[in-house]
């Protein structure tokens, strides 16, 4: 069976029926459509050429180097996190296996985080021989996991904020953190239900889920020094605190499939800095950054691509 054969029955898991046709045309132009709004109005009040300016005002050359840093020690990290949710979950996994998926799959996540995650889903399911539902379980665990450490981090940037930041900021990361940590806290009372998909929560110890979790918060906190170090090196003059409050956010948003190949609402979410920069130099930054990082993500995951389809394919079907 090929790999998009198997992600479409994994995701569909024999039991859902199709979709309309106009549904799965919406699902597949919605995110061109808001990517081309927001970048247009984006254009609109920061022209092409004052952009372009920014570009050659300076040397962005520097910023390869750390930001090929940055992509391979934040890997080693989310790899060590998402073995220990695989173990928990699905099967006894080695690092290295989770090390080389994860590698392959974030070929996809140069267009969108859910490409990549979906294809890592497919992976766990197919290598570990666990049930669609439960690897799909795992990897919603994985993207809760994830949300936790990125407003945890938020959270802890905004003590040192003050009044800069509007209120509503604080309450909004304080409360997704607290609930989600309460998620991991009350999972093994398995208090939702019967669901397969939420079965992780009940299968990974409490210990083993916060283990984790700080695993991604020092991945969110090397990405926030990796980005505000590269965006020193390109001249923007960003204090560190607000790197690290506003940063996640943006990666939150950048999360989000209203984005595509890194462009579209992520763009409005960089310009949150406009009171640190002009927001054409952010512009200029986030599209050099934007570029430097897929690169270095292709360059870490080509080694892995043919293994990970091959892992795929050859193991055994699951119900």
């Amino acid at each position: 069976m090929s790999v998009t054969a198997t992600i479409t029955d994994t995701t569909s898991c024999g039991t859902v029926a199709p979709s309309p046709v106009w549904r799965r045309w919406l699902v597949c132009v919605a995110p061109f459509v808001i990517t081309g709004s927001v970048i247009a109005a984006i254009l609109y009040k920061y022209p092409v050429n004052e952009i372009r300016r920014q570009l050659t005002g300076g040397d962005p050359l520097p910023a390869i180097p750390i930001a090929l840093i940055g992509v391979i020690f934040t890997l080693l990290l989310v790899a060590w996190a998402d073995q220990l949710v695989v173990r928990g979950a699905c099967a006894s996994t080695r690092y290295w296996h989770v090390l080389k998926a994860k590698a392959g799959s974030s070929l996809l996540d140069v267009f969108g985080y859910v490409a990549g995650h979906g294809a890592y889903a497919v992976w766990i399911g197919r290598f570990t021989r666990t049930r669609a539902g439960l690897a799909g379980g795992a990897m919603l665990y994985i993207a809760a996991a994830d949300l936790l450490s990125v407003c945890t981090v938020a959270s802890v940037s905004l003590f040192f904020t003050g009044d800069v930041v509007p209120h509503t900021v604080h309450i909004i990361a304080g409360s997704v953190a607290t609930v989600l940590c309460l998620f991991l806290v009350l999972g093994p009372y398995q208090l939702f239900g019967g669901f397969t998909v939420f079965k992780p929560w009940a299968l990974i110890p409490r210990w083993l889920g916060f283990a984790q979790v700080g695993l991604r918060i020092v991945h969110v906190v090397v990405w926030v020094c990796t980005t505000w170090i590269g965006a020193r090196v390109f001249g923007l003059d960003i204090p560190l605190w607000a790197m690290g409050t506003y940063f996640p956010i943006i990666m939150l948003v950048g999360a989000l499939p209203v984005n595509v190949a890194g462009f579209g609402a992520v763009q409005g979410a960089w310009l949150l800095l406009t009171d640190f920069a002009p927001g054409a130099q952010i512009l200029a930054f986030q599209l050099v950054w934007t570029v430097f990082v897929a690169g270095a993500v292709v360059l870490r995951g080509l080694p892995f691509v043919r293994g990970f389809v091959r892992e795929i394919d050859r193991a055994p079907e699951t119900p």
